[in-house]
């Protein structure tokens, strides 16, 4: 596992950061206020933490097994959380707009409408937080990572060229013009339970 900040075995606090690999681009931000602070973060890498637990499952082109492999992630975190020394704060990471698109439940694969993902998501998101127990370990949900949405070399080559093609959104344009369904899920959990927060990155635009 990957650790930022101060070395675990000495750090005063502690920290695990759970996510898929957009929470991964946080390490370098986390790295020198965490030394500041003394406090030690592990990222426990590879899956949403809504995938994996029972009857949510999701699909990768080329990748057959990630839905078992993330269950395995998923336990493994959990019997380390069990037997690990005190932790000061659970982080919560992911590429979130990406998830309600296909859902599997059970072995059977189908494609729902967004309005039925979001609830799938939500349902395990609320069993997950559960498991999580954030009133022996703080919760922080952190929104979205930001994204242009487009392809940047390509729209760089067209503004140098001067193409004559529709022109790329502005990044923070297309970023705060999105819908965040997800997002909404994970404000309105922070706001109903004890020790769970959210950081909603659209504010810091």
């Amino acid at each position: 596992r990957c650790v930022v900040g101060v070395p675990w075995e000495t750090a005063s606090k502690r920290a695990v950061l759970w996510g898929d690999s957009h929470a991964k681009h946080l390490l370098s931000l986390l790295d020198i206020p965490a030394r500041e602070q003394s406090l030690s973060v592990v990222y426990w890498a590879g899956c949403p933490p809504f995938v994996g637990n029972e009857g949510n499952r999701r699909e990768i082109r080329n990748k057959p097994d990630f839905a078992e492999d993330c269950a395995e992630s998923r336990k493994d975190l959990f019997d380390w959380l069990a037997t690990s020394p005190k932790l000061d704060l659970i982080i919560l990471s992911n590429a979130w707009a990406h998830y309600p698109r296909r859902r599997q439940m059970g072995k059977q694969t189908a494609d729902f409408d967004q309005g039925r993902a979001l609830g799938l998501i939500k349902e395990a998101l609320t069993e997950t937080m559960a498991e999580l127990k954030p009133e022996l370990h703080p919760v922080l949900i952190i929104g979205d990572v930001p994204g242009p949405g487009f392809v940047v070399p390509n729209c760089a080559l067209q503004a140098v060229a001067k193409l004559w093609r529709k022109p790329c959104k502005r990044y923070q344009t297309y970023f705060n013009e999105r819908d965040h369904p997800v997002e909404t899920i994970l404000a309105d959990m922070a706001s109903d339970a004890n020790h769970i927060y959210f950081l909603n990155t659209k504010k810091g635009l």
